[in-house]
Parts: C-alpha cells; sequence; structure tokens
C-alpha cells in the first residue's frame, strides 16, 4: 500500500498547449482514487506523467513522501493498464504473465509462485495454457490485468481501460474491479469520463476540466454539494438545470425571480450575507431533474406552468423535457409514463433543492 501525492504538476508542450496547470491531489495508501473528466481534459497526459512516459514541466510527484521525478519509468513500482492493453499472440496466457518476471530476471520458482496467486485471485487458472486468440474480451482484460499486478506494484495506473467494452460487460468488470481491489490492498488510480464508473468504483473521485482540479470528494459530495456550475452539470444525468435569475428581497423575505415572473421564496436566507450581497443581481440557479416536481408528486403552494415538449421512459422512470415561460427544464419523475408531449403541468420546485452560483465565476454561492 502506498500513497500518491501530486504538487503543483503542471504540463505544457512546446507549440505552447497546456494540457496540465497546478494538478494537486492526495491519495491515500489502498484507495481506489478516482479521475473523472471529459475527453481531451488532460487525463491521459496526467496518468503518464505518474507513469514517466511524460516528461514533467513543473511541479513534484511523491510515492510514499519520495519524489519520483528523477527515477526511470520501470523502477518506479507502478503499473499501467491501458485501453488498447495488448497481449502477446504465440504466447500461452502463462508465458504472457511470465514474459515481464523473466525480463526481470526473477528467479523460476517465485514466477510460478506469483503466476499460481494472481491465477486463483482472478480466477483464470484454466486459461493458463491457452493463446489469446482463445478468449474473449472480458477474459483477455483480466489477462492484461493480472500482467500488470503481477509485479507487486506500489501503485496501479489504469487509463479508461474498459472504454472498449459493451455496457453489459463493463458493469461485470467493475463489481470484479472492486472486489480485486479489496483483496489486493494496492493503490488504483482509475482515469474515465463515464461517471457510472467513477460512481461505483471510486472511493474518491476527483474532477478534471481543461487540465486543471475543478473538486474532490465522494459521489455523493460531488452531486449534492457542487462547486461550480461545470461540476453540478457534469454530474448527474440527466444534468443538473441551470438558468438565470435575480434574488430579491419582498415583505422581509428574499425571493428568486426566473423566467418570465416565476418566482420561489427563499426564507431561509433571511441571515445569510453571503447571499444578501447578491440583493438585486443576477445569478444562476440550478436544480436536479429529480427536484422538479410534478403536481403528482406533491408539492406545496400553486405550481409552476409548463408545456411537456417531449417524453421518455426510463424503466420506472419518466424524463421530461418542459417548456414554459421562457424557461426551458428537465424533470425526472416518477409520475405515470401517460404524460405525453403537447400536455400542460404543473411543477413545484422546492427553495431547500435549489443550488445558486455566481453569475459571472459559476461558483457555488450557497
Amino acid at each position: 500500500m502506498s500513497s500518491v501525492v501530486l504538487k503543483g504538476l503542471s504540463k505544457k508542450y512546446e507549440n505552447g498547449t497546456v494540457a496540465v496547470s497546478n494538478f494537486n491531489a492526495d491519495i491515500s495508501s489502498n484507495e481506489f482514487f478516482v479521475i473523472l473528466g471529459p475527453s481531451g481534459c488532460g487525463k491521459s497526459t496526467l496518468i503518464r506523467m505518474i507513469a514517466g512516459l511524460e516528461d514533467i514541466t513543473s511541479g513534484s510527484i511523491l510515492i510514499d513522501n519520495t519524489s519520483i521525478k528523477s527515477i526511470p519509468p520501470k523502477n518506479r513500482g507502478i503499473a499501467l493498464v491501458l485501453n488498447n492493453q495488448t497481449l502477446y499472440p504465440n504466447m500461452t496466457v502463462y508465458e504472457n504473465l511470465e514474459f515481464g518476471l523473466k525480463m526481470r530476471k526473477i528467479p523460476k520458482d517465485e514466477i510460478a509462485r506469483r503466476i499460481e496467486e494472481v491465477a486463483q485471485l482472478l480466477d483464470i487458472g484454466s486459461l493458463l495454457d491457452r493463446k489469446p486468440a482463445a478468449l474473449s474480451g472480458g477474459q483477455r482484460y483480466l489477462i492484461s490485468f493480472g500482467r500488470a499486478i503481477i509485479r507487486d506494484p506500489k501503485v496501479i495506473l489504469m487509463d479508461e481501460p474498459l472504454i472498449n467494452f459493451d455496457a453489459k460487460l463493463r458493469a461485470s468488470i467493475r463489481q470484479e474491479l472492486k472486489a480485486y481491489h479489496a483483496r489486493l490492498g494496492k493503490t488504483i488510480i482509475y482515469v474515465t469520463k463515464d461517471q457510472a464508473e467513477a460512481a461505483e468504483l471510486g472511493s474518491r473521485i476527483l474532477v478534471m476540466r481543461n487540465g486543471t482540479v475543478q473538486q474532490t470528494g465522494t459521489y455523493e459530495q460531488l452531486y449534492e454539494s457542487p462547486v461550480n456550475v461545470f461540476v453540478a452539470k457534469f454530474i448527474g444525468e440527466p444534468q443538473m438545470n441551470i438558468c438565470e435569475a435575480e434574488l430579491f428581497a419582498r415583505d422581509g423575505i428574499f425571493h428568486l425571480r426566473f423566467g418570465q415572473g416565476f418566482t420561489i421564496a427563499l426564507p431561509e436566507i433571511a441571515e445569510n450575507s453571503g447571499l444578501k450581497r447578491y440583493s438585486g443581481k443576477k445569478l444562476l440557479m440550478g436544480i436536479r431533474p429529480t427536484d422538479v416536481l410534478l403536481e403528482c408528486e406533491g408539492g406545496e403552494g400553486a405550481g409552476i406552468p409548463m408545456t411537456v415538449e417531449n417524453s421518455e421512459l426510463l424503466g420506472t422512470q419518466v424524463v421530461l423535457s418542459l417548456v414554459g415561460g421562457g424557461v426551458a427544464l428537465t424533470a425526472q419523475s416518477s409520475c405515470s409514463a401517460k404524460v405525453k408531449a403537447g400536455e400542460e403541468v404543473r411543477i413545484h420546485i422546492s427553495a431547500e433543492k435549489l443550488h445558486l452560483f455566481d453569475s459571472d465565476t459559476e461558483r457555488r454561492i450557497n
């Protein structure tokens, strides 16, 4: 088990492109740490920097409080699992597993012991005599993973390893990965753009954008208290509704005005000086689709009239695209799927469920 600390890590290419900027992360021993972000945000570059396959412009990488910046990749105690991991086609599974150990001149009896241990861990004993062509995609993944962990690395880096598999196989392998992590006792840094993977696997998740850290926390923390609009919209499916609103006071109570005259009372913020400074100003209001309630789901006071633009059945839920009064919202409802496009509905939004952001910085303000 090893801790990993990234301090002020940056990567700038000769053409001026900044792939990673002032990146900081503190990863605990035995943690399953997920780096989540859209394509092109610098995730793979970051992983390659940790592995030693990409030069660092500035900053430092510490494993167990020791800098590895000047240590060659093969001596860093790191295993890297990629999404295009290949096996040697002319070798059996056993030979694929032993190849790296033989190159490191590990004694034969130790190699045999390690292969037996990995075969038991991954339940691949029956595959040892087969060649890659005779394996399924999931089995080839397990062998690639086994080839990484058989070296007994301090840290395992995984760069979108499941991206080429279908949804059913990805779900199955995610469950296996969780079980392996619990048994291995290794630190895993896992890169993905799939928030379902991040939510299921990560003990903590770091959200990355344009080479920078946006927020780090559990999935629940990111979902319930996003620090900015990007995280708010990136975490959660369907994504959070964001619309412009104005904060104003009436009869001693603050309200939000949005759309064409819709208002929501905010009695809880009367003493909140941080929000009071936005009185009379524009801000951004966020609401999760699951918190946009149709009248059939309850809600107090007069509902806000909206028109159903589109209705999509999603299991026992229905996802509705709503328009009205200059506002477009998405609602995820438990109401009957009888709600059809073109119908009029009324919605209720609870003040307690609102997320408020500065319209200029897009940072959270409540």
